[in-house]
């Protein structure tokens, strides 16, 4: 549900807190002092935190990219890893994904390409052939 606060601008966009008609912003109940703090914040404790860097992964092929979105799952149902940053590493997976089959793709195109034209040339020498005997 979003926030009922109305100004001359229009009705406020966010989200209204849980049980409540209003944003965070703009609820009565919460001490301006709170609302300062947390502006003030600007949302940093709200970041995801990786508690140490993780290992570089092999990302050739879709099966490695399959083989990390399965250690991501299994991370965070053991809690050793943040779900914000399990989210990203999802979604970089699934961009990354289509890229390597959309480059696999590719390259069997090229392949077929190529014999296409090896036959044909090969045909147009056989026709060629044909033709002076």
């Amino acid at each position: 549900m979003k926030c009922q606060h109305k100004t001359e601008a229009g009705e406020c966009q966010s989200h209204a807190m849980n049980n409540e008609v209003f944003c965070f912003l703009h609820n009565p109940k919460i001490p301006l002092e709170a609302k300062r703090e947390a502006q003030a914040k600007g949302g940093r404790n709200n970041r995801a935190k990786q508690p140490k860097p993780l290992d570089k992964v092999k990302l050739d092929d879709s099966k490695d990219v399959v083989a990390l979105v399965a250690e991501i799952i299994n991370c965070v149902r053991e809690g050793l890893m943040d779900v914000k940053v399990a989210n990203c590493l999802g979604f970089l997976a699934g961009q990354l994904l289509k890229a390597v089959e959309t480059a696999t793709f590719e390259n069997r195109m090229d392949e077929i390409e190529k014999k296409l034209e090896e036959q044909q040339q090969v045909a147009e020498q056989m026709k060629e052939a044909a033709r002076h005997n």
